[in-house]
């Protein structure tokens, strides 16, 4: 089975530099030519010694068809050239590189021949065909002529072939290839996977000694196919690849050529030519896979209306290969790998004792490490596995030496390489992290108490305050606590919350006042203005108060009440300090009078030994006051009056009692109705 099979995975340069041409001793410079269907036509020098073949250019001026061929490249040299030797570049997987003799100053590379049976030795490449293969290389190829002259000067030309061609895909897969098969010595043939235009081809593990003596395509509606690589052109000819009963078969035969053609490569890599041109085996094929970097194969199919559909070849060549429900990696050259695998960035442990088969789970390799139980990718960062979290650092390696910092959260990992959960003592601290191992801060619910932790994930004790700025008190359990607290003999009061109060709070029926600091005020207390009396046990006071032998009263509400108060069916009167007063009292100008225990006198009343009358509203009485059917007169002082009184310059008289004697004489003056003296 001959080698041209080479073509369908070597890879050229896309680009070959042109050198600057050496100017030769000749007059004239060489000129290129190409023969068409039997036709020479001279193609253009730029002015640079560069020479470009433009198809669709050429075809528009010359009536040339699509099915005409390309036959020969020439060139025609100055007297004194030697040779001439054509490199043909990005088609280098094509046309062959080859020094041509110089017949009447004239070299000419004959396509067919350089393409032996390759193109069945039929004429050259059909127009069409060329368009194929400068598709898949960006519509442009470059080579280049080198004229060697008998002064050993040269001329180097650059040559190219240029198209601006798209073709006509279909995107539904109108044309449908069904599938692809490598046919093989063995009988045990190699079907590629995949469907809708688009296979792959597995070589990976099967023994590299194994024949390729053919490639069969399957469609029921394709007429024709070709398929490329980026830069190299698996069959070019589409009347080789015609499907009959729907398989199009690549006759590996096909694709031999003369062995001189290589011989002189063959000499200068200093190996035998069969090994340079015969590719015969899977192992060929995937050494010229790995050396190349190019598995992905295009084409197109097409039916006999010139419909086409895109389909694309993968051929794998190492990997991943399953057998006997194990997973194992064979490189290029059908070796299995062990140790470390790195497969795009993702790494597996293969075990060479175990043949080569991919690991899962805990591996100790020096460290430990963990490989997914499924994929067998090697664990990186935080992973929880059997309801524990590990972490394993960029190389895999599992760590359990104590405190990570991953990003802005904090883990603690145990010997065992488990992250440590629930409590923690660690120098001194009580530490708290979650079920998944996370160091907690701030809050945290544990056995029915809540405790709270530092931004360095320290447990609190004593008096903390938490990220609202609010304090709290902590048992040394850490535990926090809520209701009455006496720290150094100073009562503080927790809420429900566990916050510590401030200000105005109520528990147990009673409120009590505490200030900015949380401590219980006792005593008087003034709050935005207002009095209030707290008890020795804090408690704010309401009603009666007596507080160093004086009394106050106190509103529901607590506030200690100022001037009038009605008490209980009595008024009371309360100086400004809330002091309740007693005896004389005036306010607003007016007299009152109040007893020992406070309450407002009315009526008659003897103030030290002296008679005094005070309204219903309390107001000290004076002048003439008509009560209980007598008349009485007060002093403006309130005190009553008796014996003889002369009021506006008329005499009375009022008896001890103090009522007016009237219509009587009394010591020998003689009083009216009106109690008046009558001269």
């Amino acid at each position: 089975m001959k080698k041209q099979l080479g073509v369908l995975f070597t890879v050229f340069a896309l680009l070959l530099v042109l050198v600057a041409p050496q100017v030769s001793s000749a007059n004239t410079l060489p000129t290129i030519s190409v023969t068409v269907s039997g036709q020479e036509f001279t193609i253009a020098n730029d002015g640079s010694n560069i020479f470009n073949f433009d198809v669709d250019k050429f075809i528009s001026e010359n009536e040339i068809q699509e099915n005409d061929k390309l036959e020969k490249i020439s060139v025609t040299v100055p007297e004194g050239a030697e040779k001439a030797s054509f490199n043909f570049g990005t088609l280098g997987g094509v046309l062959l590189t080859k020094d041509v003799e110089l017949v009447n100053n004239k070299a000419e590379y004959i396509i067919s021949e350089n393409l032996g049976e390759y193109d069945k030795g039929q004429d050259g490449i059909a127009i069409s065909n060329l368009r194929q293969l400068l598709y898949p290389i960006g519509n442009q190829a470059f080579g280049e002529v080198t004229v060697t002259y008998e002064n050993e000067s040269l001329d180097i030309l650059g040559f190219s072939i240029s198209q601006n061609y798209s073709p006509e895909i279909s995107d539904n897969g109108q044309v449908s290839l069904s599938g692809i098969t490598l046919v093989t010595n063995t009988g045990d043939n190699i079907v590629a996977t995949g469907a809708n235009n688009h296979f792959t081809l597995n070589l990976v593990g099967i023994p590299g000694n194994t024949q390729i003596d053919e490639i069969q395509l399957y469609s029921d509606n394709a007429a024709t196919a070709s398929i490329f690589t980026k830069d190299s052109y698996l069959y070019k000819d589409e009347a080789d690849l015609t499907f009959v009963d729907g398989v199009a078969t690549i006759d590996l035969e096909k694709l031999n050529i003369n062995v001189e053609d290589y011989q002189e490569l063959a000499d200068e890599l200093g190996i035998p030519v069969e090994e340079l041109m015969y590719i015969t085996t899977v192992q060929e094929i995937r050494d010229l896979l790995h050396l190349n970097l190019s598995n992905v194969f295009n084409g197109f199919v097409a039916d006999a209306d010139g419909n086409q559909s895109a389909i694309t070849l993968t051929i794998k060549s190492e990997g991943w290969s399953k057998e006997d429900g194990k997973w194992f990696v064979y490189d290029h050259s059908g070796n299995k790998v062990t140790g470390w695998y790195d497969d795009g960035g993702k790494w597996y442990y293969l075990d060479a004792k175990q043949d080569g088969a991919m690991q899962t789970g805990w591996l100790d390799n020096g460290n430990w490490y963990y490989l997914n139980p499924y994929s067998g990718e090697m664990a990186v960062g935080l992973k929880i596995i059997a309801n524990k979290t590990y972490y394993f650092n960029e190389n895999g390696a599992m760590y359990n030496k104590g405190w990570v910092e991953l990003g802005s959260d904090w883990y603690y990992f145990t010997n065992s390489g488990a992250a440590q959960i629930d409590w923690f003592y660690n120098n001194g601290k009580w530490y708290f992290f979650n079920n998944v191992g996370l160091m907690q801060t701030d809050w945290v619910y544990s056995g029915g108490q809540w405790y709270l932790f530092d931004n360095d994930g320290a447990m609190q004790k004593g008096w903390a305050q938490d990220s609202t700025g609010k304090w709290y008190y902590f048992a040394n359990s850490g535990a926090m606590q809520k209701g009455w607290l006496s720290n150094y003999g100073t009562w503080y009061l927790l809420g429900n919350d566990g916050a510590m109060q401030k200000g105005w709070a109520s528990t147990g029926g009673q409120w009590y006042f505490f200030n900015n600091s949380g401590v219980m005020q006792t005593g008087w207390e003034n709050v935005n203005g207002t009095w209030y009396y707290l008890a020795t046990n804090g408690a704010m006071q309401t009603g009666w108060n007596n507080s160093n032998g004086t009394w106050y009263y106190l509103a529901s509400s607590g506030a200690m009440q100022t001037g009038w108060e009605y008490i209980g069916g009595a008024w009371y009167y309360f100086a400004s300090n809330g002091a309740m007063q007693t005896g004389w009292e005036n306010s607003n100008g007016t007299w009152y009078y109040f007893a020992g225990n406070g309450t407002m006198q009315t009526g008659w009343e003897n103030v030290n030994g002296t008679w005094y009358y005070f309204a219903n509203s309390g107001a000290m009485q004076t002048g003439w006051e008509y009560i209980g059917g007598a008349w009485y007169y007060f002093a403006s002082s309130g005190a009553m009056q008796t014996g003889w009184e002369n009021i506006n310059g008329t005499w009375y008289y009022l008896y001890n009692s103090g009522a007016m004697a009237a219509n009587t004489t009394i010591q020998g003056y003689k009083l009216g109705a009106n109690g008046a003296w009558i001269r």
